[in-house]
């Protein structure tokens, strides 16, 4: 379906809160060549975050808003399982 490519940054005292900057890029025959940039704060301990979502290229030329949603958190090595829903308005 496509790559992600981008950092995320440590943006508070406690390691709770994560700057997420993030490149989403499209190889499927549908979507091949769009892409989407996400960008905002992340509260790590909140089971549901929304980050905003900036108007990229291709079919992708709107602005939304993302929601990251945890799936799997391991405490012991801090390794998280995202899933990522885009809504577009």
């Amino acid at each position: 379906m496509g790559r992600v490519q981008g950092m995320l940054v440590v943006s508070a005292c406690d390691g709770t809160n994560v700057f997420v900057a993030l490149s989403v890029v499209f190889t499927n025959f549908q979507y091949n060549g769009s892409n989407i940039e996400i960008q905002g704060i992340s509260c790590q301990r909140e089971k549901f975050r929304e980050v905003y979502v900036v108007p990229e290229t291709g079919k992708f030329r709107f602005k939304g808003y993302a929601v990251f949603e945890t799936a799997y958190y391991d405490a012991n090595t801090t390794h998280f399982i995202i899933s990522l829903t885009v809504t577009f308005q």
